[in-house]
């Protein structure tokens, strides 16, 4: 309180009394704790689930410190002190601390914009308009349906609508705001009306959620192929859920994307084209369909304990792990290049690239990519072996494993180490060895939401895909401007350069002929009266040259 009581004076102009002050003060201290451990979890301002409320939060704490005079930017500058009085106990918020500060100057820049954009509707829209006749002068009320378009489309408060028109006299018509706002908690509900998880959605699968037993994974040892047991099986039009056990096929989750790969029973072959999980404890599920059209009924061969041979797709899953492996590395990766205060916000992870989201408050320059990319490719070459194992949760955290912010671990957590470089908890399947990561390429970065990026790559025999496909493409460039590949850039620059002077040249030109027939329009009389006796206005054209005809008389 003290150091903020530094930023925000006592003596502000805008203080109505000491008490008001003080339960002004005492909000934004506690405010300003629980944006913190916020964003030191992991959390960044959105407009939905965490990060909406996050965003509430600061923006909360800004419009009480607007009612103590501060028009400016100020809960950044409070960091430091919070760091200092609690960092001792949660040592994370000193790890992440230029992060915090960094994520609530961002938001408090955006905010203050949007006040200020809010202050400009209403004074043009309600104040200035009544003022001018066109809004009813007896009727002094910023009406809800305006009210609620300042809050949904700018996040601008209620409340501080309210203060904003008791400072002109006016009343703000709440009742219309609450109706708005009820109409928009409904189709949000109806928006998420039975919305659990992911697979909630597959109606065929509703029973399954809870009367069908998990399914032991037996792919963790790399086994692709092996004979199991069918446990259950539906018909879903031309395709069929199916539950073995045990089973080598990896369900969709954390990220990572499911196997693929076939069944195979009798003589009959089925694809296997999606694994999922019937809900977060409950079986894996095996979408198939038939190869190729044939007169066997696969209803009769799909019965409780049939043997069946279960393959997964190798090269599928050998491009799922390296690109998730890839994922840890990129992680360790940013953190060791742009701070600690990097967290993962999202990935997905597919055979033939990856995706992963970020918190980061900043454009990532080419150099910093260079960097990332080098770091992980120096790692990949160094040829270092996995160590997968499983241990306590409690025993995982205190050997600082990275864990995701919202995920659910049991008692029990698979710890995937990359000795020296990664340490996470993850359940996903990975390579043996980082040398199958080589080569890494980020082939795209930007901003996906405020305070988050996002980055693709390719690893493995994607990237080196990718590679081939690039050197193939500037061969055809090199080719083309009939140089070596090493000088397609300079060659490429110095044509641009030329066609930007002759563009010059030719507009220098365009301007020089209409101003030489401007000169060439010359009058010979003021005034004349034409057929119908009207006056007109007569001109003399001289000689075009290019026709070789002589001017003549209108």
């Amino acid at each position: 309180i003290d150091a903020t009581r530094r930023v925000v004076p006592v003596g502000s102009q805008q203080q109505q009394d000491q008490e008001q002050h003080e339960v002004a003060l005492k909000v934004v201290v506690d405010h300003l704790r629980s944006m913190a451990f916020l964003i030191a979890d992991g959390v960044t301002p959105s407009n939905v689930g965490r990060g909406y409320v996050l965003r509430r939060i600061i923006r909360r704490a800004i419009r009480y410190g607007s009612l103590m005079g501060v028009e400016e930017p100020f809960l950044a500058q409070l960091v430091p002190a919070l760091v200092q009085c609690m960092g001792h106990v949660y040592p994370e918020l000193a790890h992440h601390e230029a992060g915090i500060m960094s994520v609530v100057h961002s938001e408090e820049v955006s905010f203050f914009s949007a006040m200020q954009a809010g202050l400009k509707i209403l004074e043009r829209d309600v104040f200035s308009a009544s003022a001018d006749g066109n809004n009813n002068k007896g009727n002094r009320t910023v009406q809800g349906d305006m009210a609620f378009r300042l809050y949904d489309s700018l996040g601008f408060p209620l409340d501080l609508t309210r203060i904003i028109a008791a400072d002109r006299g006016w009343d703000v018509d709440e009742a219309g705001f609450e109706r708005l706002m009820e109409q928009q908690r409904k189709q949000s509900r109806a928006t998420w009306k039975g919305s659990g998880d992911s697979t909630a959605a597959v109606s065929p699968l509703q029973s399954w959620r809870h009367d069908t037993a998990p399914t032991t994974f037996s792919g963790y040892t790399r086994e692709v192929e092996r004979e199991a047991r069918i446990v259950r099986t539906e018909r879903d039009g031309e395709e069929w859920w199916v539950s073995i056990s045990p089973c080598p096929f990896y369900a969709e989750g954390g990220g990572q994307c499911g196997d693929r790969g076939v069944l195979e029973l009798a003589h009959v072959t089925l694809d296997v084209v999606d694994t999922i999980r019937a809900s977060d404890d409950g079986p894996t599920v095996l979408r198939v369909r038939r190869r190729r059209a044939s007169g066997d009924d696969i209803d009769a061969l799909l019965t409780a304990d049939t043997t069946v041979t279960a393959r997964v797709d190798g090269a599928h899953r050998r491009g799922v792990c390296a690109h998730h492996t890839s994922t840890h590395l990129l992680h360790s990766a940013l953190r060791a290049v742009l701070g600690d205060h990097v967290t993962q916000a999202g990935s997905s992870v597919q055979p033939g690239r990856l995706r992963f989201d970020f918190t980061h408050t900043k454009p990532i320059t080419q150099q910093q990519i260079e960097a990332i990319e080098k770091w992980i490719n120096d790692v990949a070459r160094q040829d270092v072996d996995l160590v997968i194992r499983s241990m306590s949760k409690k025993q995982a955290i205190a050997r600082n494993a990275a864990a995701l912010f919202g995920e659910k671990y049991g008692d029990v957590v698979r710890v995937v180490e990359v000795p020296g470089f990664s340490l996470e908890l993850c359940g996903g399947t990975h390579v043996r060895s980082t040398r199958a990561c080589y080569p890494f390429k980020i082939v795209s970065e930007g901003s996906i939401s405020a305070g988050t990026r996002r980055i693709e790559a390719l690893a493995g025999a994607a990237a080196l895909d990718w590679f081939i496909d690039e050197h193939s493409a500037l061969s055809s460039a090199a080719h083309m401007l009939n140089v070596q590949t090493a000088d397609v850039p300079s060659r490429v620059e110095s044509l641009t350069k030329r066609v930007r002077e002759l563009e010059q040249r030719i507009d220098a030109m365009r301007r020089q002929r209409m101003s030489n027939q401007q000169a060439e329009l010359q009058p010979v009389a003021q005034c004349a009266i034409g057929d119908q006796g009207v006056p007109v206005r007569v001109f003399s054209i001289a000689p075009d040259e290019s026709d070789g005809s002589g001017g003549k008389e209108d």
